[in-house]
């Protein structure tokens, strides 16, 4: 203030944009030119009868720094100092705080701003931006405070029977369903059985163990899809061997493993053992299978079965037992 010793003073502005003289006390020039500051502390000392027709003279002798905040899985994490303008992109504050770390997830950036008063949260995917060069940058600003997370495992585990076992990541960005996990596994094996799914999730009280038949779920038998989330491991069983016994006048008797893929009658398993011997009575072969607890036994004609077109084949189940007689004549 030209004439006024004890009104010229060196001060520095507040966060708030505030600064303090003496006499008149505090004075706002947040987002204020040098020429409207120096008309509003005019103003200020002429209103309140400090000085009459008071000369002011305002110079600006530095400028504090304008910085964001980046932090997380960063190798520099801290403040980032912006340039003149005020702002940065977003790839250029993470290389200012010394780029990502090599267990970053570059997928899960956030920016916290405050607008207006209130806080926004801004989710980027600064990878995309990295490598798409026609993609708008964003900008980080005065106070925004950049997050980099982690890279949480993002994969799951599939065993047992699938064409391709191993390490299944997710799809960016997407949800994974048991039926597109065990497709990235190469999907399910021959000897696979669908209704033998077994998920080994971690939560907070330990391993849980959940069952699924993939087999229902394929034929749309649950609503929903089951969704996978990352570490869980699954395992694919077998199906169980399935056969039949065949004993007395057969050239091969024993175990005769049943097809997954399609059904044999009590002809088909008697030629897989080879066949009858040259004392085996066709007429009289006896068929026991359990039934609803209980044990059944089915009187079968062999020849007749052979020779006439119009009789039903009799389709054997797993674990039948099946006995050819001999003949005594």
């Amino acid at each position: 203030v030209y004439g006024e010793e004890e009104l010229t003073t060196q001060t520095q502005i507040s966060k708030t944009g505030e600064i303090s003289l003496p006499l008149v006390g505090s004075v706002s020039l947040a987002g204020k030119t040098s020429a409207e500051a120096t008309a509003e502390i005019t103003k200020r000392l002429s209103e309140g009868g400090i000085v009459v027709d008071p000369k002011v003279s305002v110079t600006v002798t530095g400028y504090a720094a304008v910085k964001a905040m980046v932090v997380g899985s960063v190798r520099n994490p801290g403040p980032v100092e912006l340039p003149d303008e005020g702002k940065i992109d977003l790839l250029s504050a993470i290389g200012m705080a010394g780029g990502f770390q090599e267990n970053a997830n570059a997928r899960r950036v956030t920016v916290r701003r405050v607008v207006d008063g209130d806080s926004q949260v801004i989710r980027l995917d600064a990878r995309n931006l990295a490598m798409n060069e026609a993609k708008e940058p964003f900008f980080i600003i005065a106070g925004d405070v950049v997050s980099v997370p982690e890279e949480v495992e993002e994969r799951v585990t599939v065993m047992g029977q699938v064409n391709r076992p191993g390490l299944v990541e997710y799809p960016s960005g997407e949800s994974l369903d048991i039926l597109s996990a065990l497709a990235l596994a190469g999907g399910l094996s021959d000897s696979a059985d669908p209704a033998q799914v077994v998920v080994r999730r971690l939560s907070g009280g330990g391993p849980r163990i959940i069952r699924l038949d993939v087999g229902r779920i394929m034929r749309g038998g649950q609503e929903d899809l089951f969704l996978m989330r990352p570490r869980d491991v699954v395992t694919v069983g077998e199906h169980a061997p399935r056969s039949v016994t065949v004993m007395g006048q057969v050239n091969k008797p024993g175990l005769i493993e049943l097809p997954n893929d399609r059904t044999l009658n009590i002809l088909d398993v008697i030629a897989l053992a080879g066949g009858y011997t040259e004392i085996a009575n066709p007429k009289r072969i006896t068929l026991k299978r359990q039934v609803g607890g209980e044990e059944k036994i089915y009187l079968i004609n062999g020849k007749r079965l052979a020779s006439e077109r119009n009789v039903a084949p009799v389709v054997v189940s797993p674990d039948d037992l099946i006995t050819v007689a001999e003949s005594f004549f």
